[in-house]
């Protein structure tokens, strides 16, 4: 594969897990970023866990493409991935609280279009959560659905502008 040019001080991309992994399946996003260690190339800074979303602005300042990757409560099936990308980011659900993991994504991208710090290009994938209570283990769907998600991830910073489609629900 080609390697991708990238402008000066810049990043081809970067990967976030949100979430607390000591929170059963609100761990999913860290737990997609460790499935990729060793499935993407050198171009591509993984940061397996952040809590605190306004971290979010500078970790992704500067990239090209941002992926993020969280536990989302939206009444969907348990396990079900859901691909969010531009004006679609409008409808991430709230449910994130300033109480308990500060800013939304969202509101994270808000701020950071605020700021004039924002990727080129950011794509959030939402897994279904089930169980959130204390412990690691993911319940059944969800575990499932992190190597459903890892694959569209690696997908998506193949890099041909297509909508991966492995992260169906």
């Amino acid at each position: 594969m080609e390697a991708r040019r990238t402008a000066p001080g810049r990043r081809r991309a970067i990967v976030v897990g949100v979430g607390e992994p000591l929170r059963r399946d609100d761990g999913c996003g860290p737990r997609v970023v460790r499935a990729l260690r060793g499935r993407v190339g050198p171009d591509v800074e993984l940061v397996e866990r952040v809590a605190d979303l306004t971290a979010l602005v500078d970790l992704w300042d500067r990239a090209d493409l941002a992926v993020v990757i969280d536990a989302m409560r939206s009444g969907s099936a348990v396990g079900s991935v859901r691909r969010l990308e531009g004006e679609e980011l409008a409808t991430v659900p709230g449910e994130r609280t300033t109480s308990s993991h500060g800013l939304s994504v969202r509101d994270a991208y808000e701020l950071g279009r605020a700021l004039g710090r924002v990727p080129r290009r950011l794509v959030l994938y939402l897994i279904e959560a089930g169980e959130l209570g204390h412990g690691e283990r993911l319940s059944p769907a969800v575990d499932a659905a992190v190597g459903r998600a890892a694959v569209a991830v690696v997908e998506e910073l193949g890099g041909d502008g297509e909508r991966p489609s492995a992260a169906g629900g």
